[in-house]
């Protein structure tokens, strides 16, 4: 079984620009059905109605650094509080 490499076998029967190209186009088929289930089910609507209307109800803007520095203080702090370490 570790002595021989199918992958290395399949490309003396295919070219691996077909191979390629077949994982190109299955990545962008897994994104192409994805966006579509989004819009089919209508969650991407109520996301982003949901996301003004928590959006509004705060009480300041923060900015890009305030909300950076929130985010590596409130890490920090769960994995020092976690008990892991």
């Amino acid at each position: 079984m570790f002595t021989s490499n199918p992958f290395a076998e399949l490309s003396a029967s295919i070219s691996p620009a077909v191979m390629q190209a077949y994982v190109v186009i299955m990545i962008v088929l897994v994104a192409a059905g994805t966006l579509f289930d989004v819009v089919h089910k209508g969650s991407a609507k109520y996301f982003f109605a949901n996301w003004r209307k928590s959006k509004s109800k705060g009480s300041q803007q923060v900015g890009g650094g305030e909300l950076a520095s929130i985010a590596i203080q409130t890490g920090l702090v769960d994995v020092l509080a976690s008990g892991e370490f």
